[in-house]
């Protein structure tokens, strides 16, 4: 059953996700209208790209990530960040993030957008575990999550640089940097993150991947 549900799989994906490029005349390329089902749950609860990032083919190519991993798993080099840095003591993780990074609606990807989507998805429902072991680890999230404070004080932003600060080591930080996809925050404003599977937004996802729907 599982080879019969991957040869599915595949074959929705390939007739519903379009290349982000250009054919010769610099135009997007086209393609017949099709349906992508993203999980086998009721069809108001979407599949988020924050709770189960290797299981769906849709969730791969559809978002980038600040680090790209290789085949091992391995954290390897920047993807959404030009380079990362990790201090030998493992408290504090810094990104860079490039230029030349944009959703697939135009707009640029920010630093904002990367620090809200790690905040809003400790309060959501549907987060993976070893992404909210390892932001539970940043400075400030007790405060965070009790509701004591609006924002993580161990994410901190300078330019294109965000800086993040840990109170204890996260052994999985780099690991849940080549998964965790940030996301547009433009598009979840006056969502509640407990109802984060509801968002309109998933009806028509707006990534970062090298495939847009």
């Amino acid at each position: 059953m599982k080879k019969v549900f991957s040869f599915i799989l595949v074959a929705i994906m390939s007739m519903s996700l379009i290349a982000c490029g250009s054919n010769s005349e610099g135009e997007a390329g086209q393609s017949e209208e099709k349906t992508l089902y993203s999980n086998g749950g009721p069809v108001e609860f979407f599949e988020t790209p924050w709770l189960n990032p290797g299981a769906y083919t849709s969730t791969k190519v559809l978002y980038d990530h600040l680090i790209e991993a290789d085949a091992n798993l391995q954290p390897s080099k920047g993807e959404l960040a030009e380079d990362y840095t990790l201090s030998e003591d493992g408290t504090e993780l810094v990104f860079n993030l490039r230029d030349d990074i944009y959703w697939h609606d135009g707009e640029k990807i920010t630093p904002e957008d990367v620090k809200w989507s790690i905040e809003y998805s400790m309060n959501t429902a549907v987060i993976n575990s070893v992404f909210l072991n390892t932001f539970k680890a940043i400075s400030g999230s007790a405060d965070y999550l009790a509701g004591t404070k609006n924002e993580l004080s161990g994410v901190v932003i300078d330019g294109n640089k965000i800086t993040i600060t840990f109170d204890q080591v996260a052994p999985d930080a780099l690991l849940t940097f080549t998964q965790f996809a940030p996301l547009p925050k433009k598009y979840f404003d006056g969502v509640d993150p407990l109802k984060f599977q509801q968002a309109e937004y998933f009806q028509s996802p707006v990534g970062s991947g090298p495939f847009m729907i």
